[in-house]
């Protein structure tokens, strides 16, 4: 079923290695994460990730936001943003929540957070001298009200937002980079264990 509408608190936190298989596709180089520098990918090179952060905001019914991108009709994602020099993950968190979907920090409560998980950005692209990025996914109940979502966004990140079942999730709208990411935050977070999908070029 689903449901179209128009500074966290700490709590208990878990890291988890990523998935196996899918952030070292090219094992003779090494990865770090960390600010970004350089122009290129070449192999034997350190190849960087960007910090990053993600929030899955769970409604007392257990459905979860997701937001389909202003950029690429039919793909969803969580909000998620960077994590800007000299900031925390949690400080960012609330700055990308606030910036995407309008929400402030008093409206949700963290309530679990885990991490790292990475992905490279598909065919060897570099964004600001990364490779790909290192999430931090936060789980947060949702203390506000439906009408204040997208109300006044200071990024277009996203032309709609949606609540719906874990379960449900549309592993297949989320990009290809991506999906093994959402394939494990999914499985850690609410035990939803998805068949493998067809690898799709983006």
């Amino acid at each position: 079923m689903v449901g179209e509408v128009n500074g966290p608190a700490s709590g208990n936190e878990h890291y988890n290695q990523p998935a196996a298989g899918f952030q070292f596709s090219l094992p003779r180089e090494k990865f770090v994460a960390g600010p970004c520098r350089g122009t290129g990918r070449i192999p034997g090179s350190v190849i960087r990730y960007r910090p990053n952060v993600a929030l899955i905001l769970r409604r007392d019914d257990g459905h979860v936001l997701i937001g389909e991108r202003s950029d690429i009709a039919g793909a969803w994602q969580f909000p998620q943003g960077g994590v800007d020099p000299g900031e925390s993950a949690e400080e960012a968190l609330a700055r990308e929540v606030w910036e995407e979907i309008s929400l402030p920090a008093t409206a949700y409560r963290v309530v679990e957070k885990r991490g790292p998980y990475r992905y490279e950005y598909s065919n060897g692209r570099m964004k600001a001298g990364c490779g790909g990025q290192e999430q931090t996914y936060f789980l947060a109940d949702f203390l506000g009200e439906d009408r204040a979502l997208l109300v006044d966004p200071s990024t277009v990140e996203f032309r709609a937002v949606r609540w719906i079942d874990p379960a449900d999730f549309p592993l297949e709208a989320v990009a290809p980079m991506k999906q093994e990411v959402y394939r494990a935050v999914l499985r850690d977070f609410f035990g939803v264990e998805f068949a493998p999908i067809r690898e799709i070029s983006e």
